[in-house]
């Protein structure tokens, strides 16, 4: 698509841009009507936009943010690249006597060492349950964080 990225149906949500290098660009957002996570890719400053490429598809979760960042390397097929999300899941459990909806935000990431062509599988970092206390469920939520790459060249041998 030429001026804008497009491609993909339902509404793209949690849209984020990463820079790879020798202008190439990575363009990641979460599709609400398929449940699916999904990669666009620009080779030229942007200007035209190839995809999507489907990242990850997970029905029960909703994604609640997210982020794409790439190695800046210099090679484009063998960009490294890394999806992280924060993903609400909705749990029911025995709390008080009585059944309880409890809610929590886990952080997951998906890799690629091929500029997103194939992904490594959903891998939850932080898993962390919701627990009962005094009655009440409370569900744990991990934050996504800001992440950055970057690879710093040393320009002589003191350098290193």
């Amino acid at each position: 698509m030429v001026g804008g990225v497009g491609g993909a149906t339902g509404s793209g949500n949690f849209p984020d841009v990463a820079y790879g290098t020798k202008g190439v660009y990575f363009f990641a957002c979460y599709n609400t009507s398929t449940g699916e996570i999904q990669k666009f890719e620009s080779r030229d400053y942007g200007f035209i936009w190839t995809g999507p490429t489907p990242v990850t598809i997970d029905t029960v979760r909703i994604v609640a943010d997210l982020q794409i960042t790439a190695e800046h390397d210099g090679n484009v097929d063998s960009t490294t690249l890394w999806i992280f999300t924060n993903r609400l899941e909705a749990n029911v459990l025995f709390c008080g006597a009585a059944f309880q909806l409890c809610f929590q935000l886990d952080l997951f990431f998906n890799a690629s060492q091929d500029a997103g062509a194939n992904w490594s599988a959903d891998s939850n970092l932080t898993n962390t349950p919701c627990c009962c206390n005094a009655g009440t469920p409370v569900g744990h939520h991990e934050i996504l964080p800001r992440l950055a790459v970057s690879k710093v060249r040393p320009t002589r041998v003191g350098d290193l």
